[in-house]
């Protein structure tokens, strides 16, 4: 884990600044392109609720809580080893209205934005699934720039899944109560099923997948989730599985029925 604690201590005021110590993880040359793609995801940005929130995360002790469950996770999952980040959540913007708690996922490093108030198990149901995507996205052995909104929507679909067996049912995220199966299976057959083939980099892609536009809030995810729930229900499957299993086996029959 990198001492993000230590840099927010100095630094909290300036973003950009402590941006500028994350260039080399990827493999960018300015602060601000990096910023920009963090606060898109749940990066905070300064302000005087900044400086209250960064106070009671530390008297959380949320940097030695999240390195206990890596250390956990890790040898549970024979998991990589890597950088986590952590820093305080956004009070803005899209994220705002998905709770006070994202994450950042890459093959090699994980960001994880908190803000205060958050319970151990919402802290761990954070890490579990983010962290999962780091270790199905090291075990798929599959360069993320072929990677298939099929792909997408199972990552997603899985690492909930861990939650669920590892945090429990309670912390759950909301999206994977915003459909029943019934109706995920029906909207899916024709917002998703056709574009399951769409590569990452195409716009169409987050737009299915997050529920943006014309579609449905969250979809992409909640359609991954339900797609796993419907395999476990007539499969056995290892945790192991949830790992390298071809993205294409948690689909077999689902969205036909």
């Amino acid at each position: 884990m990198l001492k993000t604690d230590e840099w927010l201590k100095k630094y909290l005021n300036s973003p950009l600044l402590i941006c500028s110590k994350l260039k080399k993880l990827f493999n960018e040359d300015s602060p601000q392109r990096v910023y920009q793609y963090l606060s898109r995801n749940g990066m905070y940005k300064y302000s005087s609720r900044s400086e209250y929130d960064f106070k009671l995360l530390m008297k959380n002790r949320v940097w030695e809580k999240v390195e206990g469950y890596y250390k956990h996770y890790k040898k549970l999952w024979n998991g990589p080893e890597i950088p986590i980040l952590i820093f305080p959540h956004t009070s803005q913007g899209f994220f705002s209205s998905k709770g006070r708690k994202s994450g950042l996922a890459f093959k090699d490093k994980m960001f994880l934005f908190y803000t205060p108030g958050l319970s151990d198990k919402e802290l761990e149901a954070v890490f579990v699934h983010e962290y999962h995507h780091v270790c199905r996205l090291n075990f798929l052995k599959k360069d993320i720039n072929q990677f298939t909104l099929m792909d997408s929507i199972i990552l997603e679909g899985l690492a909930e899944h861990a939650v669920l067996s590892y945090v429990g049912e309670r912390h759950l995220a909301d999206w994977t109560r915003f459909y029943s199966a019934k109706e995920i299976k029906r909207i899916g057959n024709t917002l998703i099923k056709p574009h399951l083939e769409l590569k990452k980099n195409e716009e169409l892609h987050d737009q299915i997948l997050y529920g943006l536009g014309r579609y449905p809030r969250m979809i992409g995810y909640a359609a991954g989730f339900h797609a796993v729930s419907h395999m476990k229900e007539k499969h056995l499957v290892t945790d192991r599985a949830t790992f390298n299993k071809p993205s294409e086996t948690f689909l077999e029959g689902f969205f036909e029925e």
